[in-house]
C-alpha cells in the first residue's frame, strides 16, 4: 500500500545518499544491504507479496538512479553473498 511505498521511496533515497557520500565503499554497504533484504526474504517467506514487491521497486529505484556498472557491481556482490547464504544454509541443514 501507500505505507509500503513511502518507505520503499525513503529506503531509495538513503541508499543512494550512501553511494553519493561514500564514493568508494558506498556501493559494497549497498549490497550488504541488499544481500541482508534478500536473505530475509528467503529465510522468511512468510513476509509476503508486499514485502516481495517493495525489494522489487526498491531494486528498481536503484538500477534507474545508479550508474548502469555501479547497479551491475552492486547487484553482483549482493548475488554472491545471498548465494553463499543459501549454500551455507544448506550445508547445515
Amino acid at each position: 500500500g501507500a505505507e509500503a511505498d513511502r518507505i520503499c521511496r525513503t529506503l531509495a533515497s538513503l541508499l543512494l545518499a550512501l553511494d553519493r557520500r561514500m564514493p568508494k565503499l558506498g556501493w559494497r554497504l549497498l549490497a550488504d544491504a541488499l544481500a541482508t533484504i534478500q536473505i530475509r526474504l528467503l529465510a522468511e517467506p512468510a513476509t509476503g507479496r508486499m514485502a516481495q514487491e517493495g525489494t522489487e521497486r526498491l531494486f528498481e529505484a536503484l538500477r534507474q538512479n545508479l550508474p548502469a556498472g555501479r547497479y551491475r557491481a552492486i547487484l553482483a556482490q549482493s548475488s554472491r553473498a545471498t548465494l553463499a547464504w543459501q549454500q551455507a544454509r544448506r550445508a547445515t541443514g
